[in-house]
């Protein structure tokens, strides 16, 4: 056992495999050993294996938060039993594991299956873990007559999608600023009920409440039965939408807007380190729907993911902009103009779904196997977005049945059509 132990210290884990494994044919209890195959199995993607050592190690009864932790991300994050996670993650923090990382991952999962309340709650403790003080964050308060200030503070995706409530904030006799990326500007500026645009760049003065777009969903603690909102609450630009019917007028077929890559990789809240983003779907597994009879097909897709249309097959079809598309009016702006006249969005969850369903536009989405907790549990529509239909992936690595859904479904519309 101590040389297994040594060979583990120094980071040969081959040589302490062999050496734990002779441990446990002396002793199948070694707890050493079994912490050891868990822990292995885990960072090797055998997670089946990893989740019996664990759960072996409780059944020994080991009494260690961490363990606790561990089983609950694996139920989690690998195999979509978030109930079963939740108690495991309340197991770990009453045996005194209480870190931010099993606040961070208790939080979405609460979230994920609709319970609000206690996914809010466990947001502010986030929030007493990283000692944030947000200046004159809104308390709830009456608004009527106050200057409101929603901030991007994430991805353009959270943006639009909580951008629904700047409307919210106007009918209650706010004024209501909103501060995001400079090139959203000219889409955002479509807001009728929007009284002043800022770029992130300038620092806003003058209000009296501000909401990060990331602390919308917590301060408004509001039910999934009352997320039901007035669609569309996005625009496209009128002049802009007039341009694209006269670009895309000639193409009588149903024409099919796609986007694949939110990006390959991002980098990881938590560690710091590149992890692989499991929304994006590899351009081929759309080839497909191109040689659907009827069917056009155009990419949304922009920077990350592009250069996979050159190494596409010459069978593959799909219309392509060019490269002033969304720069010289302002980011997503003739996206926004083009979905206007497509007759369905499919893409991957991304910017460009929020987008589409901000829009009212028809949007198909492909989740992951494990999705963000904003797509709850097994649900086929969402409170969200009324135009959306969610397509999910059966198992973690399988994108071809998820696909072949979104074939037949499709090829199914085109011929009533």
């Amino acid at each position: 056992m101590r040389i297994a132990e040594f060979y583990e210290r120094d980071k040969e884990y081959i040589k302490a495999a062999q050496n734990y494994k002779k441990a446990l044919e002396v002793n199948p209890n070694n707890l050493g050993a079994i912490l050891f195959f868990a822990m292995e199995n885990n960072k090797n993607g055998k997670y089946e294996a990893s989740l019996k050592y664990f759960q072996k190690l409780v059944f020994l009864n080991v009494k260690n938060g961490q363990v606790f932790f561990n089983i609950g991300l694996l139920l989690h994050k690998r195999f979509c039993r978030v109930y079963e996670a939740i108690n495991e993650y309340k197991k770990a923090i009453s045996l005194g594991f209480n870190v931010k990382d099993i606040h961070f991952f208790l939080k979405n999962a609460y979230l994920q299956i609709g319970d609000f309340e206690n996914g809010c709650r466990e947001e502010e403790i986030l929030d007493i873990f990283s000692h944030k003080k947000i200046d004159k964050l809104w308390d709830g308060s009456d608004l009527n007559g106050k200057t409101v200030l929603l901030r991007s503070d994430k991805g353009i995706g959270d943006l639009f999608m909580w951008f629904r409530y700047a409307r919210d904030f106007k009918k209650q006799g706010a004024r209501v600023v909103v501060q995001a990326r400079e090139g959203l500007i000219p889409l955002l500026s479509q807001c009728g009920y929007i009284d002043k645009l800022a770029p992130k760049s300038v620092r806003c003065k003058g209000f009296d409440f501000q909401i990060p777009v990331s602390k919308a969903q917590y301060l408004l603690n509001r039910s999934v039965e009352s997320l039901y909102t007035e669609i569309p609450y996005m625009y496209a630009d009128a002049e802009l939408i007039k341009y694209w019917s006269k670009k895309l007028s000639e193409d009588k077929s149903f024409k099919v807007g796609i986007c694949w890559d939110p990006c390959s990789s991002y980098v990881s809240a938590l560690t710091g380190e590149s992890v692989k983003n499991t929304r994006a779907l590899p351009l081929c597994y759309f080839e497909p729907l191109s040689r659907i009879n009827g069917v056009s097909l155009y990419s949304l897709q922009r920077d990350n993911g592009t250069e996979q249309i050159k190494k596409a097959s010459e069978d593959f079809k799909i219309h392509v902009f060019d490269e002033d598309f969304d720069k010289a009016h302002g980011s997503f702006s003739d996206t926004a103009a083009v979905m206007k006249h497509l007759d369905l969005v499919i893409t991957v969850d991304t910017s460009v779904a929020h987008l589409a369903g901000a829009l009212g536009v028809p949007v198909w989405v492909i989740l992951p196997f494990y999705p963000a907790w904003r797509w709850f549990l097994k649900r086929p529509d969402t409170p969200w977005y009324p135009t959306m239909r969610l397509f999910r992936k059966d198992s973690p690595n399988d994108w071809e049945s998820v696909m072949s859904r979104v074939y037949y479904e499709l090829a199914k519309i085109v011929d009533m059509d």
